[in-house]
């Protein structure tokens, strides 16, 4: 992205103490300014996206299993203590689904891989 030379005011040159026309020293001429260009964002690799989607999948067994949760709770009563266990039981569960969503697609790269280096062999 380019700036107006506030030095020049976009003309490139600039007058100096004897009433001379000069080429203005902060942008040599030109009548503006080169900034740098913002670095693009780097697209996502493989290992972000699973990391992204296993957390998806956590928060989605978590927050699903509390909802059933609270659906039974309006017929059933619990105790204070099976609503501990109730309350701790969907985060492991999130963690196991998210678990197991990282092995599988760890499994599937690993096929991906072998395919590919056996050239058909």
């Amino acid at each position: 992205m380019n700036y107006l030379c506030e030095n020049c005011r976009g003309s490139g040159y600039v007058t100096d103490l004897d009433g001379h026309l000069d080429v203005c020293e902060k942008c040599w001429g030109l009548g503006y300014i080169v900034a740098k260009e913002e670095p693009k964002p780097k697209e996502e690799g493989p290992e972000k996206q699973v990391k992204r989607n296993s957390m998806y999948v956590m928060l989605a067994i978590t927050a699903s299993s509390w909802g059933i949760i609270v659906l039974f709770s309006l017929y059933i009563a619990f105790s204070i203590y099976d609503y501990f266990v109730l309350f701790i039981g969907p985060y492991y569960l999130g963690l196991l689904g998210s678990s197991l969503y990282v092995r599988h697609k760890k499994k599937q790269r690993n096929k991906a891989g072998e395919a590919s280096n056996s050239h058909g062999h």
